[in-house]
């Protein structure tokens, strides 16, 4: 299994990248290079500004991923983006979102059928706004997707 991460050298996509690599697969991360961490040997490290569109699709063409994990997409614009972009490349879109995206003003457990939200949160709103337009592009190009809300405290 290849997989490709956007991002790879922050907290969270580091310790993807180390079990990805643990686990066997084949492993594609795309930075800007600007962060100073070891990167394993056998990942292959796309180095480069990943909103320079013709730079990505010349650096990918003629691969396939079966997933691609998206770090980066912090608003609906770039959450499109990365789709359009990628849709040809991919075999499942997983996007990591953030448990902000719910309403923390409501106590209790939250699952899927809690209320979504936090009005007066910007990065609330955007994250939710990132997953929605997922949901709806995934169906325009038939990708199965998944999003991920993790927590750190």
């Amino acid at each position: 299994m290849n997989i490709l991460l956007i991002g790879g050298t922050g907290v969270l996509s580091r310790a993807v990248v180390e079990e990805s690599v643990k686990q066997g697969l084949g492993v594609t991360i795309v930075t800007r290079g600007q962060r100073k961490v070891d990167i394993p040997y056998s990942v292959k490290h796309i180095i480069g500004d990943f909103k320079n569109e013709s730079f990505i699709k010349k650096s990918l063409k003629g691969l396939h991923y079966d997933a691609v994990i998206d770090f980066l997409s912090r608003d609906k614009e770039e959450m499109a983006y990365s789709i359009e972009l990628l849709h040809d490349f991919v075999g499942q879109f997983i996007f990591i979102s953030t448990a902000c995206v719910y309403n923390t003003l409501i106590p209790g457990v939250k699952n899927e059928e809690s209320e979504k939200v936090l009005d007066s949160w910007n990065y609330s709103k955007e994250k939710w706004e990132c997953e929605c337009i997922l949901a709806e592009l995934s169906k325009k190009y038939s990708i199965p997707y998944t999003v991920i809300r993790p927590c750190i405290s």
